[in-house]
């Protein structure tokens, strides 16, 4: 299966975020010790395998970065930062996009979804 893996520090928490901040469903039946999640089409895993949250600056550094889309980019600022996520890059009033990082440093860009 391809999956995005994001390394965290703790899973549990790392889970409510995405669950929580992005509607993340949990994938059923998947086996060892990370949890699959889904945002839209994107599957993702959970991996905790640190205790360092990232120290990545904003492209001072190569790194992973998520893009997601919606058609509540409003919506959706509320819920990411309301559950924890830093805004990097937030929201402006005519916004079509805002940066965040999750609760380890992973910085996660929500665009508008096209509706044309």
């Amino acid at each position: 299966r391809n999956a995005v893996c994001i390394v965290c520090t703790d899973q549990t928490k790392s889970l409510a975020f995405y669950r929580n901040a992005f509607n993340a469903e949990v994938i059923p039946g998947e086996v060892g010790t990370c949890t699959w999640l889904r945002i839209g089409d994107l599957p993702i895993t959970l991996l905790a395998n640190t205790s360092h949250p990232s120290r990545i600056h904003h492209c001072e550094t190569a790194m992973a970065y998520i893009f997601l889309q919606t058609d509540d980019i409003r919506g959706a600022y509320e819920r990411a930062v309301s559950n924890g996520a830093l805004p990097i890059d937030p929201l402006r009033p005519d916004g079509e996009n805002f940066i965040v990082a999750d609760p380890d440093g992973i910085l996660i860009e929500v665009l508008r979804a096209d509706t044309e």
